[in-house]
């Protein structure tokens, strides 16, 4: 999407493209968030022939923080719940803003 990033987790590693994407603040905070988290990040795409091998996908933005996928066309996407690492990522990503953000 325009104002959007995709990311999909595959055996166990997390794959977001690095070109032609938005770099915006919400996508900088996941990504560092998800280093803290150990986890590792591949800067490739994921090909639609590879979305039955998905574990789970969540899209960033600022107004949706991180948003788990469920299905993507009729294909579902951790059987249609959002998956551990999304979440832990959410939790993280609000804990930060709360930590981060200034009152006006």
């Amino acid at each position: 999407g325009l104002s959007s990033n995709v990311f999909a987790v595959k055996s166990g590693q997390i794959w977001t493209a690095d070109d032609g994407v938005l770099h915006g603040l919400t996508r900088q905070i996941v990504l560092e968030e998800a280093k803290a988290d150990g986890q590792k990040v591949n800067f490739q795409s994921i090909r639609e022939s590879e979305i039955k091998d998905i574990d789970e996908v969540f899209i960033t933005s600022a107004s949706r923080a991180i948003l788990p996928v469920i299905q993507i066309n009729s294909t579902p996407i951790c059987n249609r719940r959002p998956g551990s690492i999304a979440k832990r990522l959410l939790a993280r990503y609000t804990k930060r803003i709360e930590h981060d953000i200034e009152e006006l």
